[in-house]
């Protein structure tokens, strides 16, 4: 990680340990020097309808949003998914259905 080391309060040093702003600075770095890329969102927060199938909460197969579209998944606040193509999977809470007896 030292290779992205950056000065990020401007001290002219950069110091990962005692400087928040150098550590932060450097992992944003490091992560551009991955691929990532500033814009697209990760993720967005969504609500699933009764009786909507878990097992296609699956992160080894994910697919277009249109196909979650289909089956009823929305926004929260109802906007609409910006590329309804662009391949997703889900998130969900572990135990989702679980009950306490």
């Amino acid at each position: 990680m030292l290779q992205y080391g950056t000065d990020g309060d401007g001290d002219g040093k950069v110091d990962l340990v005692d400087s928040f702003p150098d550590a932060l600075a450097t992992a944003a770095v490091h992560l551009r020097g991955l691929g990532w890329q500033p814009g697209p969102r990760w993720g967005y927060e969504v609500t699933l309808p009764p009786g909507f199938d878990y097992l296609l909460a699956d992160r080894a197969n994910p697919k277009p949003v249109e196909f979650f579209v289909q089956r009823g998944v929305k926004r929260v606040g109802g906007k609409p998914f910006p590329d309804a193509n662009v391949a997703a999977f889900l998130y969900v809470p572990a135990g989702k259905d679980v009950r306490n007896s």
